[in-house]
């Protein structure tokens, strides 16, 4: 069982369960070492305001190659086991393949190739003012909203910056998801519809000494290893359409049965896709002669994610 972190640092959004939200502002004009403020709505429990404070990332130690070891290798050995889509049965031509005893331990590179999300949330860059910060790590409380008014304000900030996050961007619901059945059979999944969910993906990964499983929800030989993040509206249309993603409709799958067999356990992962919310200010004139001179841009991510082990409850 999974416990919340009571520790709010930024990034807990990557892969921490629980309720988190990052925030990341970036301003051209911002001078060395300032802040900012972003006001917050009642409803979001924490106070009038949230402090944006600059980025501190630790510098990398440089690497000592005269005491590495770079000159051994060891070719890994067993194989990997590639399936895909949601069905109770193995279909024909799967698995795929990777016999590392037979072949070049490059190619695993190649065999887990994938799509990858390249337009992910908030992230933590130098010249960026985040939240949550070292000065302000507090959790959201239970029942936070970020429905209404949010103004931003610091050094080198337009005046101008302003927003409204309605229902559509406040927090998802978690993925009440259910599965039905162990690793010698077929595995039912099921999960209640995620309200404002865009898509879904879910990808498992198990295996033993000597061989490795990988299955993903979607119908293309996808492993998903790229997918499990923020997407784009642009990304989820085109992969809904490659059947890459499950659709918003879809409430069950199916892992085929006994693939897992062999297994000491095997890890699951879902997403549930949310909504983005994209804002330039001012808005795109109606007129192509006028100049559209943008003061700022929002984006407004959201994503509900499940993680759990396979043939357990």
């Amino acid at each position: 069982m999974f416990q919340t972190p009571t520790n709010n640092v930024f990034g807990n959004t990557l892969n921490t369960p629980g309720r988190w939200v990052d925030i990341a502002l970036f301003t051209q004009k911002q001078p060395a070492g300032s802040e900012a403020s972003q006001t917050i709505p009642a409803g979001m429990k924490l106070g009038p305001s949230l402090a944006l404070l600059p980025s501190v990332r630790e510098t990398p130690q440089p690497t000592n190659s005269a005491s590495a070891d770079t000159n051994r290798f060891e070719r890994p050995k067993g194989r990997v086991l590639f399936y895909w889509g949601c069905s109770a049965a193995v279909q024909p031509g799967q698995p795929r393949v990777l016999d590392f005893s037979q072949g070049d331990p490059k190619a695993w590179g190649t065999f887990v190739q994938g799509r990858t999300v390249r337009d992910a949330g908030a992230r933590d860059l130098p010249g960026h003012l985040l939240w949550p910060n070292r000065k302000d790590s507090r959790p959201l409380p239970a029942g936070a909203s970020l429905v209404g008014e949010h103004v931003v304000r610091g050094s080198g900030v337009p005046e101008s910056l302003k927003f409204t996050l309605s229902q559509a961007q406040d927090f998802m619901a978690p993925i009440a998801l259910t599965q039905r059945g162990d690793l010698q059979g077929s595995l039912a999944l099921g999960w209640q519809p995620v309200q404002h969910a865009q898509a879904y993906f879910l990808s498992a990964m198990g295996g033993s000494d000597d061989e490795v499983v990988i299955w993903s929800s979607s119908e293309q030989p996808e492993p998903g290893f790229g997918l499990m993040d923020y997407a784009s509206g642009a990304n989820i249309a085109r992969w809904l359409a490659e059947k890459v993603l499950l659709g918003p409709g879809t409430t069950s799958c199916a892992i085929p049965k006994g693939i897992f067999g062999r297994s000491q356990g095997a890890s699951l992962r879902m997403i549930a896709y949310g909504p983005e919310l994209t804002v330039v200010y001012p808005p795109q004139p109606t007129s192509p002669k006028t100049p559209w001179n943008q003061a700022w841009t929002l984006r407004v991510r959201n994503k509900s994610t499940a993680t759990t082990f396979l043939g357990q409850p």
